[in-house]
């Protein structure tokens, strides 16, 4: 049983034509057919039947029939002009295509750029009223910071102590602000009895530190006096003292108790006393060394009789102290006899 459609191809076997000529034929009307959802072209058997019929009736003779080179040509113009044809379609379709993508794509664009401008006119209108706000609250702060330095002035004329230094005032003034603010009083009634206070406080503690300073600043002079009260002590040796001590209390806390702060002044000072000692121990070494010099030549002139006049001991005790300062170390009496010994042998020697 013959199928109800042919394809193009099968068409156009059965006729005996390109295909083509059978879309042509198609297209004019001499072949009836239907697309496939495929978009593919399928021609109805009955139709391929009638042509094939009405071919064989009007077919004449092959010499009145055009050759079949020319056919052939025929056919391949008007394949040629199809494929243009459809070449030329499809560039338009793609063309329309493309034109509609941009169009779709600027559409999107111009809507993205509204939406970021319609956002970004947004936020900025929200930012500036955040700005509003809060400057409007920054000034109605500082209006509030304003009545209440005055209800402080107004108060502190009233009740603060009249011998306070301008750091001491000032300092009361902000912690009187401080605390005002924190108990958040803005009338001067209520902000009375914080004031009074705040003031009692404050003078107490201004006392105590006053009390605290002045007995650390005794315990620094006393072991200033010290070091002065020391043999050979110097200014150098007392200012020493002073810092030293000073910056012991330094580290200690406030209001410790007196007998931690002497000790510790007095471990401050301990080098410098040490110091000072070695000094004076080092000098009465000398000194016993350079009346080792009258001895030592007494007993020379007991036993040889030699005489040696003022001036030649006086040059003889300069030699001996200045060798004494840097020789002298940590020898025995009897060594540093016995060193004395050795220089002035040498000096009679020459």
């Amino acid at each position: 049983m013959a199928p109800e459609s042919y394809s193009v191809a099968e068409a156009s076997h059965r006729l005996g034509v390109s295909i083509p000529t059978v879309k042509a034929m198609y297209r004019k009307g001499e072949l009836d057919g239907f697309l496939t959802p495929g978009r593919h072209l399928r021609i109805l058997a009955e139709s391929v039947q009638s042509v094939r019929a009405s071919n064989g009736r009007t077919r004449t003779s092959s010499v009145s029939a055009p050759s079949t080179m020319l056919q052939m040509r025929r056919e391949r113009i008007e394949f040629l002009n199809l494929e243009g044809e459809e070449l030329r379609a499809q560039r338009e379709l793609e063309r329309v295509r493309r034109e509609n993508a941009e169009e779709e794509e600027q559409r999107a664009a111009e809507k993205r750029a509204q939406d970021v401008e319609r956002e970004a006119r947004l936020e900025q209108a929200r930012a500036d009223q955040l700005r509003q706000e809060r400057l409007q609250q920054e000034a109605s702060a500082q209006q509030r910071r304003a009545r209440l330095r005055q209800q402080v002035q107004v108060a502190l004329s009233i009740t603060a102590p009249a011998n306070l230094s301008f750091e001491k005032h000032r300092a009361l003034a902000d912690a009187l602000e401080v605390e005002l603010q924190r108990a958040n009083v803005e009338d001067p009634e209520s902000a009375l009895p914080i004031i009074k206070a705040v003031c009692e406080r404050f003078t107490a503690s201004v006392i105590a530190e006053e009390d605290d300073r002045r007995r650390r600043e005794r315990i620094v002079d006393s072991a200033r006096r010290e070091i002065w009260g020391m043999w050979d002590a110097t200014k150098v040796h007392e200012d020493e003292a002073v810092t030293a001590a000073r910056r012991a209390l330094s580290s200690i806390a406030p209001h410790a108790p007196e007998e931690e702060l002497r000790c510790a002044a007095m471990a401050a000072i301990a080098p410098i006393r040490n110091t000072v000692e070695g000094q004076r121990r080092r000098k009465e070494i000398i000194e016993l060394g350079v009346r080792e010099v009258d001895t030592y030549l007494e007993r020379l002139n007991r036993a040889g009789g030699i005489e040696f006049d003022f001036m030649f001991v006086s040059r003889l005790k300069n030699v001996i102290r200045a060798r004494l300062e840097t020789a002298l170390t940590n020898q025995t009496p009897t060594e540093l006899r016995l060193l004395v010994h050795e220089v002035i042998d040498d000096e009679i020697d020459q």
